[in-house]
């Protein structure tokens, strides 16, 4: 069942749109249920409401829908019983191929909350695939609204912000990791990563901020300093927006430009 509303925004709770909480999908992220657990825990104490299950999804890998809607269900089981509030809902972090399109029209992979939002990566090393702008039109066609997944880790965008520019002329979606604002325990951010982070900020592309969590050690699922440190960059209004943002993706809501 779909999250169809935002029963804790006054609040300021928030969503974690980029997680790999879930075990036993991918090989990544957590390692078993204990820790799966330990990372919701942490979540709650730290002001997140709602967890996307992100595992990653590739070509020729096991993480079908079936597997990650069964992931998440007996994760939200285990959470009920220990008594986490916080609610996992599925979807993907979808590796790029020019094939995204054919592998969505053939069922093989999940939108967030399935609500038509996909959040997709692609290779760190320059440049952004030649086909993507392609891949990007046939995906909106078939109804699925693209999230571009830390783009500040992208050594094109590094190199050149304005490189994104096209992509969100054409309705698609930037996300930022919280540790390029924030660093990771006791590891400052590169310079690189803030500095590219902070820029985007300041230009209004960055509509999402999730936590890219993986495990508690070294990359815990913390939203609430990345906030603090974004809000301190450009204000209340415009975290204010990104927050919600998150929930529009959450319920299959426009995300609108930044400004």
């Amino acid at each position: 069942m779909t999250e169809t509303h935002n029963p804790f925004a006054l609040a300021g709770a928030r969503v974690d749109v980029h997680t790999h909480v879930l075990h036993g999908v991918d090989g990544d992220g957590s390692r078993d249920m204990t820790m799966s657990l330990l990372l919701l825990s942490a979540a709650a104490a730290d002001g997140t409401a709602v967890i996307i299950a992100t595992p990653h999804v590739k070509q020729g890998t096991n993480a079908g829908p079936l597997r990650i809607r069964q992931g998440v269900e007996s994760l939200n089981y285990a959470a009920a019983q220990y008594g986490i509030p916080v609610r996992v809902v599925p979807g993907t972090e979808v590796f790029y191929s020019y094939m995204l399109p054919e592998m969505y029209a053939a069922g093989d992979l999940l939108t967030l909350n399935d609500n038509g939002y996909m959040l997709i990566e692609f290779g760190f090393a320059p440049p952004l695939p030649p086909t993507l702008t392609e891949t990007l039109r046939a995906l909106q066609d078939a109804g699925v609204r693209p999230i571009l997944a830390h783009v500040e880790r992208y050594t094109a965008v590094q190199d050149n912000p304005d490189v994104l520019q096209p992509f969100l002329a054409m309705g698609a979606v930037a996300q930022i990791n919280a540790d390029a604002l924030t660093g990771r325990p006791g590891i400052p951010p590169t310079p690189a990563l803030r500095a590219t982070a902070e820029t985007l900020l300041r230009r209004g592309m960055v509509h999402l901020i999730g936590s890219d969590t993986h495990e508690m050690r070294t990359r815990p699922p913390l939203l609430r300093a990345a906030f603090e440190v974004a809000t301190a960059i450009v204000g209340t209004d415009a975290v204010a927006q990104i927050t919600e943002n998150a929930w529009r993706v959450l319920r299959g809501d426009t995300v609108p430009p930044r400004q």
